[in-house]
């Protein structure tokens, strides 16, 4: 049985690892992610740099762990959308850019914490390479839900 809590147009899209009930908030409950075999070291570099900017960013309450056994399986692939994900996967075109890749990866982790499409920012349904960064808007939406402590966006 799957249970999905709306709290705003801006939230649950790409089945969400979780989120926020009964005052349990992100900083209580990381996503979990592990690596499948065979994504690149380079890819790995740039997803581990898009978890911590949603740390970072947020205060601590976006939390992405990268561990065996985590509930989402990240990997990557040389055809297909830039990025995608379901309720287990975070799918990463491995062929993008660098710049595209990192925020293709900051959008999938936002769907991950159970964030839509919003209008502008990393967020957008059609993200380029100058998305590379947590906007205010999408921290203004994230936040509202998990309480940030001192949100910052990373984009300047």
């Amino acid at each position: 049985m799957r249970l999905l809590i709306i709290f705003s147009c801006a939230f649950i899209s790409c089945s969400p690892a979780r989120v926020p009930t009964n005052g349990v908030h992100a900083r209580d409950m990381p996503v979990t992610m592990q690596f499948t075999e065979g994504v690149p070291l380079l890819n790995r570099a740039l997803i581990y740099s898009a978890a911590d900017d949603w740390q970072r960013a947020t205060g601590g309450a976006g939390r992405v762990e990268f561990v065996d056994g985590g509930t989402i399986d990240v990997r990557v692939t040389d055809s297909g959308p830039l990025g995608k994900c379901t309720s287990t996967e975070m799918i990463l075109r491995s062929d993008a850019p660098d710049a595209l890749f990192r925020a293709a990866a900051l959008h999938e982790i936002g769907h991950k914490f159970g964030m839509s499409h919003l209008p502008e920012g990393v967020m957008m349904a059609n993200i380029t390479p100058d998305e590379n960064c947590l906007d205010e808007l999408t921290l203004r939406v994230f936040c509202s839900a998990y309480h940030c402590a001192n949100p910052r966006a990373t984009c300047h």
